[in-house]
């Protein structure tokens, strides 16, 4: 799959997802929501993802839902990644970082 609003790279084990709207601020709109989704499916598909990146393109990592466009039908802005709730989110150091889950047998 191609992304048109992050970038998606994986090396040694490290899956590294970068929101690209710059010009937004990496603000959340519908398109980029349903990337983040498909980025954290493929993660979890792959088992030789130890760790997952979440960043940001440019000088921030989001500002949050983007409210200058439509509004797309039945969005939830706010649980963009419905694979990743097995890793619980931990802050550490005012950044978010979540625990690896194990390799799959």
């Amino acid at each position: 799959m191609t992304f048109e609003c992050l970038k998606y790279e994986v090396s040694e084990h490290i899956a590294t997802v970068t929101l690209n709207r710059p010009d937004k601020l990496n603000a959340l709109n519908g398109t980029l929501r349903d990337e983040i989704r498909a980025a954290c499916d493929r993660i979890y598909q792959d088992d030789d993802i130890r760790v997952a990146i979440f960043t940001g393109q440019a000088r921030g990592f989001s500002a949050g839902a983007d409210l200058t466009g439509p509004r797309p039908e039945g969005a939830d802005l706010e649980r963009p990644c419905r694979s990743c709730d097995s890793a619980a989110p931990k802050r550490a150091s005012g950044t978010r970082a979540g625990r690896a889950r194990s390799p799959r047998r």
